[in-house]
């Protein structure tokens, strides 16, 4: 039996550029690895899948990212044994914090060391982008940039123990009706992402928290006005900079310091039913 942990992610930007032929577009995401997240266990079995989890209402069939990319790695490597898959969840559904991301990537870092398999990190992300966009970045998180699909993968260093707080609407935002939304309304808006690179590279907190941006955010403030209103929220509880993250509805707030991280989640934390204090981290997945 291994388990690891699958820590969540937030977005510091997020581009949403060209139509492609399949429908989906291309984006530009600057992807950051956080110090909260789930636990996956996986125990080896004769054959098939099986997936439980302790939240109720997460699927525990195919539908889950997780199940599928179990099935994605006994398809690729030609394997008969089987798993079972149990997920302990810390981070919230529909939030754009890529907890089924997270969960999928642990479920193939952890068959490729429970099934000796031998596989490279780089090629087992190129595998992972057949799931998702997250996917292939929660192979090893950190901070990167992600282009594509999410496929082309810049590492970044990254900047280690930055003071965030995480504040989730009641109200989940699932991705696809967020982008419908932006089809359908085109903002214009598009974050500086050279801008914003160089800034996280360079460590310059103030002008992360500056340049902070994501296109989808008008979107998905037009589904749920709570969304415009946590950012506000988070910026006077003394936030540098806030954003939502990925296609919300959870929205991120940057802190100078721990104290104002402190002050802040007392402040908040009675105002949202999800408020995480966590802090930036240089990995996706531990063992655990």
């Amino acid at each position: 039996m291994l388990r690891l942990k699958a820590r969540a992610k937030i977005n510091w930007a997020l581009d949403v550029c060209a139509l492609r032929e399949d429908g989906y577009h291309e984006v530009d995401l600057l992807l950051q690895s956080v110090d909260f997240g789930d636990e996956v266990e996986l125990e080896r079995r004769p054959a098939g899948i099986s997936l439980a989890c302790d939240l109720p209402g997460i699927p525990q069939d195919a539908r889950n990212l997780a199940w599928r990319a179990a099935e994605l790695m006994q398809r690729t490597f030609s394997r008969e044994d089987g798993v079972a898959i149990t997920l302990y969840k810390a981070v919230p559904a529909q939030a754009g914090l890529g907890g089924g991301s997270g969960d999928a990537a642990a479920v193939m870092v952890g068959l490729r060391k429970l099934w000796d398999l031998e596989i490279e990190d780089e090629a087992l992300e190129q595998l992972a982008a057949q799931l998702g966009a997250d996917v292939p970045f929660m192979i090893r998180g950190g901070l990167a940039r992600a282009r594509g699909f999410g496929e082309r993968l810049e590492r970044l260093c990254t900047p280690e123990g930055w003071p965030i707080l995480i504040v989730k609407p009641r109200q989940g935002l699932p991705t696809a009706e967020v982008f419908r939304a932006w089809d359908q309304t085109a903002y214009p808006y598009h974050p500086d992402m050279d801008g914003i690179t160089r800034a996280l590279v360079q460590g310059e907190r103030g002008e992360v928290a500056h340049l902070m941006g994501n296109s989808l955010q008008k979107a998905a403030g037009a589904l749920c006005p709570e969304v415009e209103a946590a950012c506000e929220a988070l910026q006077s509880a003394g936030a540098l900079g806030s954003v939502m993250s990925g296609s919300g509805s959870a929205v991120l707030g940057l802190f100078a310091d721990e104290a104002g991280l402190d002050a802040a989640h007392a402040a908040l934390s009675g105002c949202y039913p999800i408020c995480i204090r966590t802090r930036s981290a240089r990995a996706s997945i531990a063992w655990l």
